[in-house]
This record gives structure tokens, sequence and C-alpha cells, in this order.
């Protein structure tokens, strides 16, 4: 308990051990366990609303009807009458549809540019500047820049096997592989942490954040810079706005409820 709020993990909707049976058979009703949970957040606990979030929930799952529940129909049964609201990243039609859920979405963790680390960043240095030394001509540059590179790449078994060299590759086709190697390496975009539902990221993180944003599309969106950080302040203002315009509908919608909320 925190103050009045509950909180909790959903249950656990299994049989036999395991999950993968329910989706293959829409017969299969919630376990006991499943049952009495819902049931005494509305009949004990005399929920004024319930809020999933986190990852895809189970109660738009249950057996019944797709569409157009009746009191025959499990989700209609265990959500009853209370507010629904479903804090979600993405689309759930089920969970609409199916358990009357109000849906609000919310910005993806942020994410970044790849970031070379270790030798895999030396490697990438060292390319360059053996192509800076071709460029110039300056032969003998670039055979001490040629050692220094295979002898890091020597230092990477696993580098090796990714790459599919050996001992016996032509220095060309090496460097053609790790080109393209370290170029898919950074074309991935990598999470940050998590988001917080109504909040940036700070701003050196909303900085780079945006950069992974441009560098999908540079040519259509880096003079677009300024139009996409204004998006992202916006949308994370207009979560916490979307969740007190849920509970200000439900008041208003339904002032008979014993509780507001």
């Amino acid at each position: 308990m925190l103050g009045n709020i509950f909180l909790a993990p959903q249950p656990i909707w299994k049989w036999n051990g395991n999950t993968s049976t329910l989706f293959d058979d829409s017969t299969l009703p919630p376990t006991h366990q499943y049952i009495a949970f819902y049931l005494w957040l509305q009949h004990e606990f005399s929920a004024n609303a319930v809020i999933h979030t986190g990852e895809h929930g189970t109660i738009e799952l249950l057996p019944g009807h797709s569409i157009a529940m009746t009191e025959d129909d499990w989700p209609n049964t265990l959500i009853g009458t209370i507010p629904h609201i479903y804090v979600y990243n993405g689309a759930n039609d089920h969970a609409k549809r199916r358990s009357y859920a109000v849906l609000i979405s919310h910005l993806i963790p942020p994410i970044m540019e790849t970031q070379l680390y270790s030798n895999l960043e030396a490697i990438h240095d060292l390319i360059k500047s053996y192509d800076d030394a071709k460029n110039k001509g300056d032969t003998a540059r670039q055979e001490l820049l040629k050692n220094q590179i295979l002898e890091k790449i020597r230092e990477d078994p696993d580098l090796i096997e990714r790459l599919g060299i050996t001992s016996e590759t032509d220095f060309t086709e090496v460097l053609q592989k790790l080109h393209n190697y370290i170029h898919n390496l950074k074309m991935y975009l990598t999470p940050y942490g998590l988001h917080t539902f109504g909040s940036l990221p700070d701003d050196d993180v909303l900085e780079k954040f945006i950069n992974a944003i441009v560098a999908y599309d540079p040519q259509g969106r880096e003079g677009r810079r300024d139009e996409i950080r204004n998006l992202l302040i916006q949308s994370a203002a207009n979560e916490m706005a979307a969740l007190l315009w849920s509970k200000y509908c439900h008041n208003l919608l339904f002032p008979w409820s014993k509780t507001h909320i």
C-alpha cells in the first residue's frame, strides 16, 4: 500500500505452469487466483479506478466475445464497473474493446546512436588514420597503421569470428569487413534507461535523443531540430494532462459514483 493506493503485479494467467497454451485456446478460464484478485478489487478494496501500466496485460485477452462484451465474458466480469486506465506505449484495441480501457500513450525510452567502445573505438580511429595516409600517398605510415590494425584485431578473437576472417585474408578485404561491421553497429539505436511518465530526460540525454531521431533521416530532419525538441517537450506534458483528463471525464460522466477519482 502507498497511502490509499494499492500497488500489485497483475496475477499470472497460466495453466500447467506455462502460458503458451492460452493463446491457442480461447476457452481456458482464468485461474482462481486471477479471479479472486479482480473481484477483491471490486468488492473488498472498492477501487475507484484500476491503472494498468508496464507490459501488455492479460485481462483483455481472457475468454469471451471479441467485441460487445456480455455478462458471461471474463473481461466484463472481472473489470466490472471500475474505471479502467491503461498506460501503454502502443496500440491495444483489445484493451479498449474488451476491458473498457482508456488508453494513455507515452514516449518511448530515450534512444541514442550506438557509441563505440574500447577496442572497436581504437580500431575505428586507426582506420580513419589509415584512410588519411592513403589519400596523402604516405605508404610508410599506411604500413605502420596496417600492422596496428591487425594487432588490434588479433587481440579480439570474438571480433575475428564475427568478421569471418583468418590470418590469410587479404588486408583490403579485412578493411572492408571492418568498415561494414562498424558502420552497422553505429546505425543501431540503443535505449537509454526507462521513460518516466510525464517527464523529459535531462538536457544532455534529450539532445542525444534528438540526434538519434535526426540521424534516421539527416537530409529531411536536420533543419527540424527545434520542431522535434518542441514535440518531445509537448509529448511529455500531454502524458500527465491525458491522465488528469481521464479523471475529469470519469467524474463528469459518472457523478453517481460513490467516490470520485
